[in-house]
């Protein structure tokens, strides 16, 4: 521990940590409910595929990420030892199923821009498999390798949760992020790549702008999000699951929104708008006598 357990610094961060996972799920149903309805209008509209299922779960299981942190979060002293290996590992592998969903929905816009170019979508896709085979593996490993031994807290504590005997790692922990880090800058070099290529050719289509600007968007909250986790488990931080439940609600509320905000641009009829009277009557007072 990197902290006494009983200490009122730690006693202090536990407590803030369990309030930290009930406010995201509280904000989870919050988005999910004033969102619903335009959700499921844009899945009526959606064929089906493996978009729409990934979308599904991303909306879907989040929700079941954070009951399962608050679940973890009231764990009894009693009832630690038996339910909190089966609640940190249902954790991991729900968090990582959720990435892969947000993860393959944000390079299948990549893939579109790219239909034209096979070679370019097989390296895509290549890139995808290879990244989360790679993080798959390191997390199982990381869990046979490096299991957790939990402490019980004092009873005048009165806390509640899992709390797991670890320093410092080996770094071990932090690879399923880089791998995911490389993929989605490879993704996102690809869709500006595509973009600058139609920029010059004088092509920039409403849906090609909006994708990039998604891209520019996703890519910059992915890496907000993904550093800090990275550094709390280097440093073996008590706490560093709310930042891993931040990063993986907030990328998949990300990109089912973007999705949504496709598809609604979508929609929108291009028409010319209508100039303004003013600009109508400063034409029409520029021309000669002649020509009115």
């Amino acid at each position: 521990m990197s902290a006494a357990l009983g200490s009122v610094s730690y006693i202090s961060s536990t407590i803030n940590a369990h309030h930290a996972s009930a406010s995201i799920l509280a904000i989870s149903i919050f988005d999910l409910a004033i969102n619903l309805d335009v959700e499921i209008e844009y899945l009526q509209n959606l064929r089906f595929g493996i978009s729409k299922v990934f979308f599904v779960l991303c909306r879907i299981l989040p929700l079941s990420l954070c009951s399962l942190r608050v679940a973890e979060d009231l764990t009894a002293p009693s009832k630690m030892v038996e339910l909190c290996p089966i609640f940190v590992q249902a954790f991991n592998w729900n968090g990582a199923v959720i990435l892969a969903c947000a993860e393959y929905i944000f390079l299948l816009r990549t893939c579109a821009l790219w239909a034209d170019n096979k070679s370019v979508v097989y390296l895509l896709r290549t890139g995808f498999l290879v990244s989360f085979l790679g993080a798959f593996t390191f997390t199982g490993l990381a869990s046979y390798l490096q299991p957790a031994t939990y402490n019980i807290p004092d009873s005048h504590t009165h806390l509640t949760g899992c709390f797991s005997s670890k320093g410092k790692t080996n770094g071990s922990g932090v690879v399923p992020f880089v791998l995911m880090l490389a993929l989605e800058l490879e993704t996102f070099c690809f869709t500006v790549l595509k973009f600058v290529r139609n920029y010059r050719s004088s092509f920039r289509g409403r849906m090609i702008t909006s994708i990039v600007h998604h891209g520019v968007l996703y890519f910059t909250v992915a890496l907000f999000l993904v550093v800090p986790v990275i550094i709390t488990d280097l440093v073996g931080y008590d706490q560093g699951a709310v930042f891993g439940l931040i990063q993986i609600v907030g990328q998949a509320m990300a990109v089912t929104r973007m999705q949504v905000h496709l598809w609604a641009a979508n929609l929108r009829p291009q028409t010319e708008l209508p100039l303004p009277m003013t600009t109508i009557h400063f034409a029409t007072e520029a021309r000669a006598p002649e020509e009115i």
